[in-house]
């Protein structure tokens, strides 16, 4: 049987710090249970030698015959939102979605937010936050096929300077943590949700000259104990289990 194809929709502008956090979601998937049965491609708009224009997202699905799509963080910050490259990205997101209506999207940090926007929430920005933090989930959270595996929350890596201030409709709660109240969301009804977290944050993240000063006081051992990878491993497991065919 054919794999199933993932495509990885990469909106950082750093290409080094989009290297590294790419890195970290090659490794989850590795480690995960269905790492055979996925096809990862990546596309991105900000760097590299080929570059796409966000308003291409739904194109994009279709050209690569994807099946599932994986929001990256970026530097961009929604709550700019007219600025004329967020809306181009809310555009292509829009019509991707609604082209694909049943396909399952998971949003990272500016993923997570690009979706409370266009789902009609808010959001707004605060000092930058970075560091692990411990997320609280809701009591929704038993119910959603990834948060479920993780009953007693998550100590799991933030890097953000906007955060989610109103839920968008149709989503529901899916954790909280003690200096953002909007951690993770789920849409309703169709296989869609998104975290503030960064699940793919790894200790190659000290490397990195824009990211490294926030990530320096941290040990290989506060790297090799938070539940990152092993969350990111449960969205591919839950991505493949979503995909219709």
């Amino acid at each position: 049987m054919a794999k199933k194809r993932i495509l990885y929709v990469d909106a950082m502008i750093d290409a080094e710090c989009g290297q590294s956090f790419f890195n970290g979601v090659i490794e989850a998937l590795e480690k995960s249970q269905v790492h055979s049965k996925l096809d990862l491609i990546t596309v991105r708009f900000n760097y590299g030698e080929r570059r796409f224009s966000p308003r291409l997202m739904a194109e994009l699905v279709r050209d690569y015959d994807a099946e599932g799509v994986i929001l990256s963080g970026s530097e961009k910050n929604t709550s700019e939102i007219q600025n004329a490259w967020i809306q181009d990205y809310l555009f292509g997101l829009g019509r991707m979605l609604e082209d694909f209506p049943n396909m399952p999207v998971y949003g990272i940090c500016f993923g997570h937010q690009a979706l409370a926007c266009l789902f009609e929430g808010e959001t707004s920005r605060f000092s930058y936050k970075a560091g692990f933090e411990n997320i609280t989930p809701s009591h929704m959270a038993k119910y959603h096929p990834v948060f479920s595996k993780f009953p007693g929350g998550l100590k799991i890596g933030v890097s953000h300077g906007d955060h989610v201030v109103r839920i968008p409709k149709d989503f529901y709660l899916l954790a909280s943590s003690d200096y953002c109240d909007c951690q993770a969301i789920a849409h309703d009804t169709r296989p869609i949700f998104s975290t503030q977290s960064h699940p793919e944050i790894t200790a190659d993240i000290r490397r990195v000259g824009s990211e490294k000063e926030a990530w320096d006081q941290y040990s290989d051992d506060d790297f090799e104990t938070q539940d990152g990878p092993r969350f990111l491993s449960s969205v591919f497991e839950w991505m493949h289990d979503s995909i219709i065919r």
